[in-house]
């Protein structure tokens, strides 16, 4: 099983009992997207909105993570290499992903 820390590694323990042999491990190519001015959201609705409306430009020329955070074709590439990465490993059969709510919209 692969992640994405910080908080999808909680998902993950919430999925893999504790007496599982399945390893758990965290990769980097699939790190939360990285933000960049602090908006101070006055409710989760504010908030919620101003993710489907970031969301919605992710195809956009330039399109960002919040004002000065990442690039959306960057943490789309990152996270494609990453799966890509897993792909080619040899000796496995199946995988769950367990990532950050927006590389799971990227990908």
């Amino acid at each position: 099983m692969l992640w994405s820390k910080p908080h999808p590694r909680d998902s993950a323990n919430c999925i893999v009992p504790p007496y599982s042999t399945t390893r758990v491990s965290g990769w980097p190519g699939l790190t939360a997207l990285h933000s960049g001015a602090f908006i101070p959201f006055t409710s989760k609705q504010e908030l919620s909105a101003y993710l489907t409306i970031t969301f919605e430009q992710t195809g956009g020329e330039g399109a960002r993570f919040f004002e000065g955070g990442e690039l959306f074709c960057d943490a789309y590439a990152r996270a494609v290499a990453a799966i890509e990465k897993l792909l080619h490993l040899p000796g496995w059969s199946s995988a769950l992903v367990v990532a950050h709510e927006g590389i799971n919209r990227l990908l």
